[in-house]
Formats: structure tokens, C-alpha cells, sequence
């Protein structure tokens, strides 16, 4: 049975038919699910806001449509940041958001200590919204409500063109059918990895890909451009194998790394191997690169540790395109897996670049 089953993923988002939505399409589902009828009367209860008055909509069945972390990531990737600011009241936040939004599509980020999420608004409508409290998950009423008690933090708001969002899926529904028809063959999956790999903006693609002892060990050729995100690749593979079914034990992989360098084009060449021992391993492999992928930051090294009892991960990867201090991005990840993991610390360390140079920044949780 693979690993993913029912739970949310960019990849599941991707490779499971059942669970893709299209943005345009959803908001229009929204409206042929809601009960719409307009009153004076304030309050949230299923409500989505409408100029002066409320708009009754299934903001709950909003909320579960576009709680999507395939959407968040293309939203914020294909968007313009177009506000970002304190806030000290969260009722107050939603009219903020509500006359920000007033022409336009937008993805508000909410950020305030160990609350994280984002608010989806088009032209005035709060039209779903979405919060992770600790380890908790809240969606619709539920996360409004939690969002009006909030008194300490800040929202990075995008605006976006959800046809440009739909056109990506578009290319994604297509890919489903096509590895659905023929499920489990080595070019029918490096296909899916090349146009996945191509739709989420990463610098990489496979030349190759064998199966070897069976479906024991994996062989795969990458190549990549600018930037070695050949292990981030490989984590994707290796989830896109797991909804397959297809669950290796090892992974030996070749890179060439193609980089300009004062202007001549400079190509690397190295071996190296994935060893995936158990499902603890494996489930960490399968999970944190899309933990990462939820606020713009790739993976580039990881390594497992086991003392006493208790797992200790130690994360390098890019820096998140949202705004957001290391010790958050490594309590970000600590919630997602401390679910499966008992004991569990996380150490997090991203390079920024800045006018003085590179400067390495470090993050813990708990």
C-alpha cells in the first residue's frame, strides 16, 4: 500500500487525479456549492465578506478544496507580492485583506508565532482559509475564528492570475492520464519526473532511469544547471515511486552539474547512492521535501542521526522565498513530522546572500 495514502502532498496534489483541483475551477465550484443570500448582519459563521454586507458561502467546503500545497507554492511563484505587514488584531486583518484584494486574486501568508497559514481572497471574497496552530489543523470557520484571536504577527499577501495557475495544472491533468494508463514503466516515470521537475521551476531532469534486482534498486542519470538540487530531485523520485508502490531499498544515482563560470561552461561529474533502510527513513525522505517546497525552499543535504532513542535531523537547503527566520522554518518542520515521530529534533541552515556577502543563518526545534 503506498506511504501517501490519503494524506495531502505537492506530489499527491500532482500525480493523484482524485485529489487535483484547478484554482479557476475551484473558486467556481465554491459558488455552485454555496447557499448565497446577503443580510446586514456581522459575524463570521460560514460567511465570505461582499463589500458592505456578508456573503453566505461554504467557506468550510472553500477551505478543503484549496487547502492545496501545490496551489500555495504556484500562487506565491507566479505571483506578485503585493503587501507586507505587521498586524495586531486579526479581525481587523480581514478587512485589511478584503479592500487589498478589492480587483484582484490574492494568497494572504499568515505568520504569527507557532500559526501559520494563508487566507485565499478574490475581489472582496474571503473565499477559504487555512491555519496549522502547533501541530493542529484548522480550515474554514474554524480558522477564521482562531485567525480573530491572533494579536502578534504579520501577512505577506500575493496577487495572482488564476488562469496562469490553471494552465500549469492543465499540463499536470495531462501527465496523470498518460502514467495512469501505464503505471510502473521506467520511461513513463521519467517522463512524469521531467515535466514535474519542469512545472515547479527546478534546474534538473533524468537522462536515465533503471530498475535493477526487481524493483530493490534504482538507477537514475540527473543532470542539472546552475544548481545542484540532484538530492532534492531524487527525495521527488523517490515519492513519485512510493505512490507507485515501488519502494527501494537503495538509489544510486549519477550528477552532472553544468555551471558558468566566468563565462565558460564548466560541467561536474559525480556518483552517489541513497540508502533508504526503513520506513521511518523513508517516510522523512518522502515528507520533507514538501515541507519545504510549502514555503519556497529546496533541499539540499540532509543527514539522519539516532541517539538514544530520538532522531536528530540536520537540514541545509535554500532559503524560503517567504519571509520567515530559521527557527520557524525548523518548528515548521518539527510539527509536520513529530506526527509520526516520537522524539525528534530538528536543526535547519540556509545561506542568504547579502551586500556584505554570504552569511550562513541556523535554526532549531524544539
Amino acid at each position: 500500500m503506498p506511504h501517501l495514502q490519503g494524506r495531502e502532498s505537492l506530489l499527491a496534489d500532482t500525480i493523484s487525479s482524485g485529489s487535483l483541483i484547478l484554482v479557476q475551477s475551484a473558486i467556481a465550484k465554491i459558488y455552485n456549492w454555496a447557499i448565497i443570500q446577503y443580510t446586514n448582519k456581522p459575524g463570521f459563521g460560514n460567511t465570505g465578506y461582499h463589500g458592505d454586507q456578508v456573503m453566505i458561502v461554504n467557506i468550510d467546503v472553500a477551505s478543503r478544496v484549496l487547502n492545496r500545497i501545490l496551489l500555495k507554492y504556484l500562487s506565491v511563484s507566479r505571483g506578485s507580492l503585493i503587501a507586507r505587514r505587521a498586524f495586531t488584531n486579526g479581525g481587523e486583518l480581514l478587512t485589511y485583506l478584503k479592500d487589498t484584494c478589492r480587483n484582484t486574486t490574492c494568497i494572504a501568508l499568515v505568520h504569527a508565532g507557532n500559526v501559520n497559514g494563508e487566507i485565499y481572497v478574490t475581489q472582496e471574497d474571503i473565499m477559504a482559509s487555512y491555519l496549522e496552530v502547533g501541530g493542529e489543523q484548522l480550515n474554514g470557520i474554524n480558522a477564521l475564528n482562531k485567525l480573530k484571536e491572533l494579536n502578534n504577527g504579520y501577512i505577506e499577501v500575493y496577487s495572482f492570475n488564476p488562469q496562469v495557475i490553471s494552465y500549469i495544472h492543465r499540463h499536470i491533468d495531462t501527465l496523470i492520464k498518460e502514467v495512469r494508463s501505464e503505471a510502473k514503466t521506467s520511461d513513463k516515470i521519467m517522463t512524469s519526473m521531467n515535466t514535474v521537475l519542469r512545472l515547479i521551476d527546478i534546474p534538473c531532469y533524468i537522462d536515465e532511469l533503471e530498475f535493477m534486482n526487481g524493483e530493490e534498486i534504482v538507477y537514475v542519470d540527473v543532470a542539472c544547471n546552475d544548481e545542484d538540487l540532484t538530492l532534492y530531485t531524487i527525495l521527488i523520485l523517490l515519492r513519485l515511486l512510493d505512490i507507485y508502490s515501488i519502494a527501494p531499498s537503495v538509489i544510486n544515482y549519477s550528477v552532472r552539474l553544468k555551471t558558468l563560470e566566468q563565462g565558460i561552461i564548466r560541467e561536474k561529474i559525480a556518483k552517489k547512492y541513497l540508502e533508504i533502510p526503513d520506513e521511518i527513513t523513508r517516510m522523512i525522505y518522502i515528507e520533507l521535501p514538501m515541507i519545504l517546497a510549502s514555503v519556497g525552499s529546496h533541499l539540499l543535504n540532509i543527514e539522519i542521526k539516532r541517539q538514544r532513542g530520538k532522531i536528530i535531523l540536520n537540514i541545509e537547503s535554500t532559503p524560503p522565498i517567504f519571509t520567515m527566520e530559521p527557527n520557524e522554518l525548523a518548528s515548521r518542520i518539527y510539527n509536520a513530522l513529530s506526527r509520526y515521530i516520537s522524539k525528534l529534533e530538528v536543526n535547519v541552515e540556509y545561506t542568504l546572500k547579502t551586500p556584505v556577502g554570504p552569511v550562513k543563518t541556523r535554526g532549531k526545534a524544539p
